[in-house]
């Protein structure tokens, strides 16, 4: 209660800096990492061992998997000791009003405040998974070396104590190292100052035997050494995989980002405010010449750019530097500049003002939150409140369990993690989101499987190979859906379903052994019904999964092809809530499928009122293309390529927009776009095969339509390199070859061309 009587203002604005905090990590569990972090701690529980293999997969059972095993063993023991999935959802909350009041305990008003705007991307990081370990240690950590830099008294000895619990909790603890690292930066900064030097050393000299003692702490772990082992793989192999998953994908500096700047309702606009913050700070801090936080927070700024992944650890280097540099106690030309401005804050109105606004921002985003407004308009699979998310297939999962279905499975990579949980030891998934320790080949051999027809030679191989029995797809309309082989499943001859829900859909094998089942459970896609859930009249949160269930269901049915139904749910979700950007997506494309091309251009710009995003940008795009409006068309695309983490798929979709146009010296420029901002290039080359071949055919296009035949052939012939099975490129480089005049070249080209015909 001092802290009220001695600065009421500070306490104010803590409080409501923690509210925020709790609202904004109070939310249903959603990440699919978790399930097979979850799993992982039931084995330990399970077989008191820790696995340095796989042990939850059909395809990788075996491999090599060394990862820190405390997060699991602590995420399992929470949930199943202490109350399932809603204990974990307050978890969350609890780690991400931790992580603030690490960063304000220590500060003043403008810590309090720089961590109210943090607050969206740490509550995004303590996720129930086991990063929130690191995004709440990363700041534990900080705190006690910056304390330290600053003069305050700290227990270093808490910083081996940290390191030793961070190496068994997640991979983020290199992060820790990094800490450790920025800390000797910071005081060796200092030393090229005669008035600082000695100061700087003395705390240089009580800190550095309790850093090396963190740094060796990391060996404290079930492999030692190994542990970093694993982590150089884990980074190696992140660099691939990762360069196709969002979190990993750079800030884009545009319109988009400045009008998120300036929309205080879009919590994101704190993203944007900490990098500004995190400006001035550099700048003052090189006024001043204390260089050393000059360049902390330059190179977190930097690394948040780079990948959006790291803006909760950037935000907390920029609320504990930047909350606590004006304080300092020393003149500087920017602290004379800044001293009307601090006398004008320090009156009463003034604060009254600032707390007031402040009160107003929680208040809004804090409604947004509870009432479940952010997570539909932003389109995220999470719900306020405690539990599962709507995206996870619970249903489904019981279904398979309660009816003893056999084995194995087949599943998609987003889905393995959740089904690695909760169907246990007797259904190993067949891939899940660890990319160690499946490797590139069965990520591949599942994309081909994916994109195969169900009843073709290579799905008959692998039931073979892997005795599949079930194949469960998630249905969730955020690009599950999107990839889900609905259609092809639901008319094969060699699957039938057996289970269909708004969210996921369960196949199992024709089969004469399986025939119990089948005879009892077999479903037709054409006629299953979705069945809304009950809802209580005064619950927001039981209209929020109404509402989900009309939008997905809405989305399934318009896959299938059962347009009235389709229709009917769209329009129930609508009336529930008619400002779901997402919602109005979906319609557009509903209307464009059905052939409503005016009402379906109406959707499109309606959801690109509430939102711009790439989706509808895309979607508008592909609909003036279809009516041969080729400019606005190509402007479409320029907005999408603006706003889309996969641009490079976006440039390329452009290129062929100016081809139509006849233009094909743009369109050059744009693959030339596609290709320096395509992932698959080095080792992720062999992920987007297709893609660079597309590009490459693409391109021998334009250089055909300029005349430069040359460059046209080796285009062609590069895309031939990548896909030597594919017939009409090996009949237009005969064509080429035509042209060129060169006849045996063109003769062999139609032999490979009628060769694959047969």
């Amino acid at each position: 209660m001092d802290v009220f009587r001695r600065d009421p203002v500070r306490a104010a604005l803590i409080a409501l800096a923690l509210l925020y905090a709790f609202l904004a990590g109070l939310k249903t569990v959603a990440d699919f990492d978790l399930g097979w972090q979850l799993a992982t701690g039931h084995y330990i529980f399970d077989q008191h061992t820790i696995p340095s293999t796989d042990v939850l997969s059909s395809t990788a059972h075996g491999n090599e998997w060394i990862y820190p095993p405390g997060s699991g063993f602590l995420l399992y023991a929470i949930r199943h000791h202490f109350g399932g999935w809603p204990a974990l959802s307050w978890l969350n909350a609890i780690a991400c009003a931790s992580t603030i009041a690490l960063l304000v305990f220590a500060g003043g008003r403008l810590t309090a405040m720089l961590a109210l705007l943090a607050v969206p991307a740490i509550a995004y990081r303590t996720e129930a998974r086991s990063e929130l370990f690191t995004t709440v240690l990363f700041a534990a950590l900080f705190g006690l070396l910056w304390r330290h830099h600053r003069g305050e008294r700290t227990r270093l000895w808490f910083l081996p104590v940290l390191m030793a619990l961070w190496v068994n909790l997640h991979t983020g603890f290199a992060a820790g190292i990094a800490l450790l690292a920025g800390y000797m930066l910071l005081e060796l900064c200092e030393l090229p100052f005669a008035s600082r030097r000695a100061v700087a050393l003395a705390r240089l000299r009580t800190a550095a035997p309790w850093c090396v003692a963190a740094a060796l702490a990391t060996l404290i772990n079930p492999w030692g050494y190994r542990m970093y082992e694993a982590l150089i793989r884990q980074n190696a192999a992140g660099q691939l995989h990762s360069s196709f998953i969002g979190e990993w994908s750079s800030v884009r500096f545009n319109f988009a980002a400045l009008s998120q700047f300036l929309s205080p309702r879009d919590p994101a606009s704190g993203d944007w405010w900490l990098l500004l913050v995190a400006a001035i700070a550099i700048i003052t801090s090189l006024a001043r010449l204390r260089l050393g936080p000059a360049l902390l927070l330059a190179g977190g700024a930097y690394i948040s750019i780079e990948h959006i992944r790291f803006q909760a650890l950037f935000a907390i280097l920029a609320v504990s530097i930047a909350g606590s540099l004006p304080g300092a106690e020393e003149s500087s030309r920017v602290g004379e500049w800044l001293r009307p401005l601090r006398e004008i804050v320090a009156r009463r109105p003034a604060q009254l003002v600032v707390l007031t606004a402040v009160a107003l921002l929680v208040a809004v985003r804090g409604y947004d939150l509870v009432s479940d407004r952010y997570y539909i308009v932003h389109g995220g699979v999470s719900l306020f409140g405690a539990g599962p998310s709507w995206w996870y297939p619970e249903r489904a999962a019981k279904f398979i369990r309660d009816e003893k279905l056999p084995g194995n499975v087949f599943n998609d990579f987003d889905l393995g993690g959740y089904l690695a949980f909760r169907l246990g030891f007797t259904y190993p998934d067949y891939v899940d989101s660890r990319y160690i320790p499946f490797g590139t080949d069965i990520l591949l051999h599942k994309n081909h499987l994916m994109a195969s027809p169900p009843d073709s030679p290579d799905w008959d191989a692998e039931v073979a190979a892997r005795n599949i029995n079930l194949a469960i797809f998630s249905l969730s309309r955020y690009g599950e859906l999107e990839n889900a082989p609905l259609g092809a499943f639901c008319a094969s001859q060699k699957w039938k379903p057996v289970y269909l829900d708004e969210v996921s859909v369960v196949f199992l094998r024709v089969r004469p052994e399986n025939d119990p089942w089948l005879r009892r459970l077999a479903l037709d896609c054409r006629t299953a019904e979705l069945t809304p859930p009950a809802v209580h009249p005064d619950s927001w949160r039981d209209y929020a999964d109404l509402y989900e269930f009309y939008a997905n269901a809405g989305s399934v049915l318009y896959v299938l092809s059962r347009d009235s139904q389709a229709a009917a749910m769209l329009d129930a979700a609508e009336g529930l809530f008619p400002g779901d950007p997402n919602l109005h997506l979906i319609r557009g494309q509903f209307f464009e499928a059905t052939n409503r091309p005016a009402d379906a251009e109406h959707e499109f710009r309606a959801s690109l009122d509430l939102a711009a995003s790439d989706a509808a940008w895309l979607a508008l795009g592909r609909l003036y293309g279809a009516q041969k409006r080729y400019p606005e068309a190509a402007d479409c695309l320029e907005r999408s390529a603006a706003l889309s983490v996969r641009d490079y798929d976006r440039y390329r979709v452009l290129g062929q927009i100016y081809l139509v146009m006849n233009q094909p010296q743009r369109a050059l420029d744009a693959f030339d776009q596609a290709d320096r901002r395509s992932p698959f290039t080095g080792g992720a080359a062999v992920l987007g095969v297709e893609f660079n071949a597309r590009l490459a055919e693409d391109r021998a296009h334009a250089w055909k339509m300029l005349g430069n035949l040359p460059n046209a052939i080796f285009f062609t012939e590069k895309s031939l390199e990548l896909t030597p099975e594919n017939r009409p490129r090996w009949e237009m480089l005969a064509d080429l070859y035509t042209l060129a005049g060169r006849p045996d070249d063109a003769a062999r080209a139609h032999q490979h061309a009628e060769a694959l015909e047969k």
